[in-house]
């Protein structure tokens, strides 16, 4: 799995809160002056079943904790889904189970972006909604995952999925 068992919490500040959420981290709240757990998010069905259960903070914004969710449950297929947090009480606002090549899932400003490769598309979600705001076809026999940085909306897209000399770097309006 993505990040590996117990690489410890990632978390990002936001309007005066620290939010995390790694393996061995349910999705939190921490008030940001005195460390104090304002709500933990309860993802997990069973204490039985929690190492099953992986976690990983995509991001804040527009009062929403976004968390990718893996559950690999024993000798199974792994289900992935994105996971979406109200900030200010933790509970679910929505969530969205991912084709399992549509994984490399990225928060850019107020979108969620999901390449789908099964599909062809890319799909822009609404962070509060889970809404789709709009779709963009993706080139035929490439794979293509988010570019990291904060700035623009950008996919690499290669054949095979290995960068190389034929490596295509997108840019898409974000409207």
């Amino acid at each position: 799995l993505e990040g590996g068992v117990d690489s410890g919490p990632e978390c990002q500040m936001y309007e005066g809160a620290v939010y995390c959420a790694g393996d061995a981290v349910l999705p939190v709240r921490l008030d940001g002056a005195t460390g104090r757990i304002d709500w933990r998010a309860d993802g997990v069905p069973s204490l039985r079943m929690k190492r099953s259960y992986f976690f990983w903070l995509l991001g804040v914004a527009d009062d929403v904790m976004l968390v990718k969710q893996q559950y690999q449950p024993e000798g199974g297929d792994v289900e992935t889904s994105v996971i979406a947090l109200d900030t200010g009480t933790g509970e679910r606002l929505w969530r969205r189970t991912l084709d399992a090549q549509a994984t490399q899932v990225r928060l850019s400003g107020d979108l969620l972006i999901v390449p789908d490769i099964g599909r062809g598309v890319l799909t822009a979600r609404s962070v509060r909604t889970g809404a789709e705001r709009w779709t963009a076809p993706l080139p035929s026999g490439t794979h293509c995952d988010p570019a990291h940085g904060n700035v623009g909306l950008y996919l690499e897209c290669s054949p095979g999925g290995a960068a190389g000399k034929d490596t295509l770097l997108l840019n898409f309006d974000r409207s």
